[in-house]
């Protein structure tokens, strides 16, 4: 596995001067796995998580890999953003988080 930059992401940061802003994404042999991110709470609900997303799903779909991520599985306002992109729920894993898979 490998940590992965991206560039279409980047430059959405870059663009929109997301200071405080962070992703982790790492690149498996067989999927891609969302492993953080973190939009300021003063920058949350201006469309920079969808914005994101959608780059990174982008990226996922030309190289035909599935994203895997966990998520607080009590958070409906992520699960709703993450479903929007077509990840499903799959089940509670060891450390009490949901695992979403969107292939």
């Amino acid at each position: 596995m490998k940590s992965i930059k991206i560039d279409a992401i980047q430059s959405i940061v870059k663009r929109s001067n997301l200071k405080g802003f962070d992703i982790t994404v790492w690149e498996h042999n067989n999927y891609l796995e969302l492993v953080y991110i973190k939009i300021p709470s003063i920058l949350r609900g201006q469309g920079l998580g969808s914005m994101i997303m959608t780059e990174l799903c982008k990226y996922a779909d030309k190289r035909l890999l599935p994203i895997h991520l966990e998520v607080i599985k009590t958070s409906s306002k992520l699960k709703s953003l993450y479903n929007k992109f077509g990840f499903k729920e799959d089940k509670i894993n060891e450390r009490d988080l949901l695992e979403m898979i969107r292939n």
